[in-house]
């Protein structure tokens, strides 16, 4: 039994291993948006499109939330930790294993990350539950929030300060700017594009090294699909709403 568990196990996560993309962080953003635009119906604009962590200093750096499961009586939004489509990780040794691990608790554990929007949509709470239920941010005190911090005159949702607190006190690890590249409509959004490409290391050029110490490559890690047959993610039982999860604003 143990030995069929093994192989089973094997073969399940060389399959999750075959079904990512490796490609450039111009063509991760495009396929991001052509893979997931249009996906969760009743979403706001301000959350479509794709997004950069600028400042992130985690080997992961683009989003595409819109390809999600969305509530909009209840304004939560809840994604497949390590789903299709939705997340690009740097393409190192370290982003590979942060990509795995989320793609592997996705399965496993029905993964997902969940969103709770204030009635704007200007600030959100983050969590990542398992097992349809369990916030495991919350039982570790760690606070996640996103606002939406974009200036006078551009469309809502462009810029977003995500900010990290541990018990209490204020990670700025964990604190960094999100930066809508791909709008809506599909189209590129500059400067934020071109300056996402400039601040990557390719071909011998150095990369912006973040916060003092991660630079970030060109080459990127998106999950495809999961199995051989499609670009199908595994369905998990629906994720329940926690009560008194509302989202807040940062202190």
């Amino acid at each position: 039994v143990l030995l069929l568990s093994g192989a089973a196990a094997t073969c399940w996560v060389a399959m999750i291993v075959g079904g990512r993309h490796t490609l450039t962080a111009d063509a991760a953003a495009r396929l991001l948006y052509s893979k997931s635009s249009g996906k969760s119906p009743g979403l706001p604009d301000a959350l479509r499109g794709v997004f950069w962590m600028s400042d992130n200093p985690a080997p992961e750096m683009l989003s595409s939330l819109d390809g999600g499961v969305f509530n909009d009586h209840k304004r939560v939004l809840s994604i497949t930790l390590g789903g299709p489509f939705g997340w690009s990780y740097s393409s190192s040794t370290c982003g590979f294993i942060g990509w795995l691990s989320f793609a592997i608790l996705g399965c496993m554990c029905c993964g997902r990350g969940r969103f709770t929007f204030n009635e704007d949509f200007s600030i959100g709470r983050i969590g990542i539950c398992v097992c349809g239920c369990v916030d495991i941010y919350r039982l570790a005190h760690v606070d996640m929030t996103m606002e939406d911090v974009t200036q006078p005159g551009l469309e809502p949702g462009t810029t977003w300060l995500r900010r990290t607190s541990i018990c209490g006190s204020e990670f700025d690890g964990g604190n960094y700017t999100l930066r809508k590249i791909i709008g809506t409509d599909g189209h590129e959004l500059q400067p934020n594009f071109d300056a996402m490409l400039a601040s990557l290391s390719s071909d011998g050029k150095p990369g912006v090294f973040i916060k003092g110490w991660m630079e970030k490559p060109l080459q990127q890690i998106v999950s495809g699909s999961r199995w051989p047959c499609g670009d199908g993610e595994i369905k998990c039982a629906p994720v329940q709403q926690v009560m008194g999860q509302g989202a807040h604003a940062h202190p």
